[in-house]
C-alpha cells in the first residue's frame, strides 16, 4: 500500500549489514526498568505543566516559548535503555509522532543507551504523547498502547533537542578558528543542516523560519538542497561574523536555537568572506 505523502512518515536509520554469527545465538536480556518513583520524579514535571497548559486550551504558541520544554513541532529526544525497535514499535501506536533519527551513545555492554529522536509535529500529538503518560502513571493503558509502559518504565531522560545538541565542541572549535581575524560585520559561509520534515508543506516553513532569523541578522541564504530519499534538508548561507559568535556560545536567543535546526556542520573552507556592511 503506497504511503500518504501528506502524513508524517515513520524513518529509521539503517544499521550497516554485520556477518551472521555462526553457532547458536545467546539471548539478550531485557533490560532492567527504573523503578515507578524515580520515573515519575524525573518526568513527572514536565508532564504537568504540559498538561496545565493543554487544558487551557490552544496553548501551542505559550510552549514554544520555553525552548527547554515539550511543543509542537520540536525534536525531542529520547534517551531509553534497551534496544531501539522496542522504541519504534511503540511509536507507531501514536499517530502523526515522526521518529527522525537514531544512535547508540557509547556505553558499556551491560547498559547500551540508545537515543531516539522524535518530532512531535502538533498539538493533537503532544496531546496523544501526555495521555500516554498520564494513563501509564494510572495504569490505565488499554490493548496496543502497552508498548508505551515499556518506553516510560525505561526512559532515561527526556528533553527538547537544544543548542548544545546543534553546535558540538568539535564545531565550535573550528568555528573558533574560522573567526580568527574576523570582523563582526564580515561574513562566514556555513552550511545549515534542517530537522528533516517528510511533509513538503512543513519542510517550507521550517526553511522559511531559519531564512528569516538568518536575514534578520543581516544573512543570506545562497542555496538549498532537500533530499527526500536520505532525509537530508540544507541551506547554504552567508552569516555575519557576530551571529557565528552567537552559535559558538550556544546562545538560546540566536540562531543556534531555532528549532527547525538538527545541525550545524562546519563552515564551509575557503568560502569565509571578508564583506563588510556598513
Amino acid at each position: 500500500m503506497p504511503s500518504d505523502p501528506t502524513k508524517p512518515l515513520l524513518r529509521l536509520t539503517p544499521s550497516a549489514d554485520q556477518p551472521r554469527p555462526i553457532g547458536r545465538a545467546r539471548p539478550i536480556p531485557s533490560p532492567d526498568a527504573f523503578p515507578r518513583d524515580r520515573q515519575t520524579a524525573a518526568f513527572g514535571p514536565k508532564f504537568a505543566r504540559l498538561a496545565e497548559i493543554l487544558a487551557r486550551g490552544d496553548g501551542a504558541l505559550e510552549l514554544r516559548a520555553d525552548p527547554a520544554g515539550l511543543a509542537p513541532e520540536r525534536l525531542l529526544v529520547f534517551e531509553v535503555r534497551g534496544a531501539i525497535s522496542s522504541f519504534a514499535a511503540s511509536i507507531r501506536q501514536v499517530g502523526g509522532l515522526e521518529l527522525v533519527d537514531e544512535e547508540e551513545l557509547e556505553s558499556d555492554e551491560e547498559d547500551k543507551q540508545p537515543v531516539a529522536y522524535l518530532l512531535v509535529p502538533d498539538m493533537v500529538a503532544l496531546r496523544s504523547l501526555e495521555s500516554l503518560w498520564r494513563r501509564w502513571q494510572a495504569g490505565q493503558l488499554v490493548r496496543g498502547e502497552t508498548p508505551w509502559a515499556t518506553v516510560f518504565e525505561h526512559l532515561r531522560d527526556l528533553r527538547a533537542w537544544g543548542p548544545d545538541d546543534r553546535v558540538q565542541p568539535t564545531d565550535r572549535t573550528f568555528l573558533s578558528a574560522i573567526l580568527d581575524g574576523h570582523r563582526d560585520n564580515d561574513l562566514i559561509r556555513l552550511e545549515i543542516e534542517l530537522v528533516f520534515r517528510a511533509n513538503e508543506a512543513a519542510a517550507r516553513l521550517s526553511e522559511e523560519e531559519a531564512t528569516q532569523a538568518l536575514v534578520a541578522r543581516g544573512g543570506r541564504v545562497l542555496s538549498r538542497c532537500r533530499l527526500p530519499d536520505i532525509s537530508y534538508h540544507a541551506l547554504l548561507a552567508d552569516i555575519p561574523a557576530w551571529a557565528v559568535r552567537e552559535i559558538i556560545e550556544r546562545k538560546i536567543e540566536g540562531i543556534a536555537g531555532l528549532d527547525a535546526v538538527m545541525h550545524y556542520p562546519s563552515a564551509v573552507r575557503g568560502h569565509d568572506r571578508r564583506d563588510r556592511r556598513s
